[in-house]
């Protein structure tokens, strides 16, 4: 990116935007991260003990398993901002950068679905 090319976006507001756009998803889901995982510690602190059996029983209750899903939900896509970041800081090269952000997109998208699915299966008792 040239000087002249970089202006251009500040003058813009475009590149102001995206940045200040990204900043505070980046925040916003920080905050859901200490309320979540907050929530999650006193949760698995009120259980009689961590066996298996009780901790797939207290999973399969419904708003347990809505709240571990916006809880993998917010990690996920907190996780992706901030790998987003760090490639377009230390990737300097414009298509391996593109790739790179890419297949970190499509990895926290694979692994919430799967968490996702593996709590409805916990939710509809599939998971014994």
């Amino acid at each position: 990116m040239t000087l002249k090319s970089l202006i251009n976006l500040t003058s813009k507001g475009v590149l102001l935007k995206k940045a200040s756009g990204h900043w505070w998803a980046q925040r916003i889901t920080a905050i859901m991260l200490l309320l979540f995982g907050s929530w999650f510690l006193v949760s698995l602190c009120t259980l009689q003990d961590l066996q298996y059996l009780a901790v797939l029983h207290w999973a399969s209750q419904p708003l347990n398993s809505f709240m571990l899903f916006l809880f993998s939900l917010s990690l996920g896509y907190h996780s992706t901002l901030g790998l987003e970041i760090i490639t377009e800081d230390y990737i300097h090269k414009p298509n391996k950068r593109k790739i790179l952000i890419s297949l970190i997109e499509k990895f926290h998208l694979i692994l919430v679905l799967i968490i996702g699915i593996s709590l409805l299966r916990i939710l509809l008792g599939d998971a014994q």
